[in-house]
């Protein structure tokens, strides 16, 4: 312990509380402190003394500390009651305030002073969510579909030279093709064979394969002349085929889904060439507006929270898994512990300047991806902030868990690598 630049006392912690007979190491430096001050007094009232006799003084040889006796512990309840109760209670405020105003300093200052640690904190959000955002768009777009047109009678197989016919369209199955080559989600290929088709489709050249059958506009008008009296055998062989590349279950449901849609559409504005109720050429099913989120939704805007919460959340993990587990191999954790503080007063300091980092990752977060990419926010935006926020608390928690039940840093390491994988599939990714 030591006190305006002099060692007071130097021992282990338990030899020093069972010396002065006290409960705390607050006592100890506080007993100390006065035994100093009256030293320094003592010392003071020599120096006087001394210039008084300063001639005679000359001649002694023996040191001043050998004149002065050898003094009892001072006794702490007389000098508390001497400066009086209010004196006392600043005193320990002050002492208090004093020891935060270290711990927070001292963990500020590791903090900054790494500056790899500093520049992952504040560079990772931003490249994890730029990332994201630039891999992650819309639906895709331009994906190759192989067509087999076998329904053609006075036009190629391409429907090169199609011309719309209205309601008797000798072609309609080139109607149906051309809308599939005005949409901005498919890029139509023309083929001859099924089984050439299917084999690029299984290289991975194509997504799909949509074969018309030969009878298909005979089909389509049975079923707009004939309704429940359309002839079944003929329904069934004047139907589409459809044989489609589903080993990305994702791009494969889009897929359908736009095909179906497109199909609806092809059938409509065929009822309405007839003059038929547009509605004969729709499912019966009505979709109403949904309840949350919007019928156009994207990928990207249902897998955006997901990926920004779990950037958060591992970056707070990150932060702390090593915290105590560096201060106890460094030794700072038992220096700490020596000048008064508790365990869970360091274990606070730490989660303070935590807080503040997972505010700032937060906020810069949320900025890139409402500001720079766009992204909707269907809510106040603090309640956003609030709930990326929690999540990064709760890595933060997770965080220190690791750190306080690990032994070392490389155990602290891989408990944190991996309970990555687990957190994932238990839901992070769909939130």
């Amino acid at each position: 312990m030591m006190r305006g630049g002099r060692l007071l006392a130097e021992d282990s912690p338990e030899r020093l509380l069972s010396q002065h007979d006290t409960e705390s190491l607050e006592e100890v430096f506080l007993s100390l402190s006065v035994r100093q001050e009256l030293e320094s007094q003592t010392m003071e009232n020599v120096n006087a003394i001394k210039e008084l006799k300063s001639m005679e003084l000359r001649d002694i040889k023996t040191n001043y500390f050998e004149e002065v006796p050898e003094m009892e512990p001072p006794n702490l309840e007389e000098y508390h009651s001497s400066r009086g109760e209010d004196w006392e209670k600043r005193r320990r405020e002050r002492a208090k305030v004093g020891r935060w105003k270290a711990l927070l300093l001292k963990n500020g200052i590791r903090f900054f002073r790494n500056p790899a640690y500093l520049t992952f904190n504040i560079i990772f959000p931003f490249i994890q969510v730029c990332i994201f955002f630039l891999a992650i768009g819309d639906d895709p777009q331009d994906l190759s579909i192989a067509v087999i047109n076998q329904n053609g009678s006075n036009v190629s197989e391409n429907c090169s030279g199609y011309v719309r016919g209205g309601c008797d369209d000798p072609n309609i199955s080139c109607r149906y093709i051309e809308l599939l080559s005005k949409s901005r989600h498919f890029k139509v290929v023309f083929m001859d064979d099924l089984e050439e088709a299917v084999a690029r489709v299984r290289r991975g050249n194509v997504w799909g394969v949509i074969e018309i059958p030969e009878n298909f506009t005979e089909c389509m008008r049975s079923i707009k002349d004939d309704g429940i009296h359309a002839d079944p055998v003929l329904v069934e062989s004047g139907s589409l085929s459809v044989h489609l590349d589903m080993s990305n279950d994702q791009i494969g449901l889009i897929i359908q889904r736009k095909l179906i849609e497109e199909f609806m559409a092809f059938s409509t504005d065929l009822m309405d060439d007839c003059g038929l109720n547009e509605k004969l050429g729709k499912t019966p099913i009505r979709f109403g507006d949904p309840v949350y989120g919007e019928k156009t939704s994207t990928f990207r805007e249902f897998f955006a929270p997901a990926s920004i919460l779990i950037t958060i959340f591992f970056m707070a993990v990150v932060m702390t898994s090593t915290i105590m587990v560096t201060e106890r191999y460094e030794g700072l954790w038992d220096r700490t512990l020596v000048t008064g503080l508790t365990a869970w007063e360091l274990l606070l300091g730490h989660v303070i300047l935590q807080i503040v980092i997972v505010v700032l990752q937060s906020v810069e977060a949320l900025f890139i991806a409402f500001i720079m990419f766009g992204f909707p926010c269907k809510g106040p935006i603090l309640l956003s902030l609030l709930l990326t926020f929690l999540q990064g608390v709760a890595g933060m928690c997770c965080g220190f868990f690791i750190s306080v039940a690990s032994r070392t840093i490389s155990e602290s390491n891989y408990f944190a690598t991996g309970c990555f994988y687990p957190v994932v599939l238990m839901g992070d990714s769909w939130k």
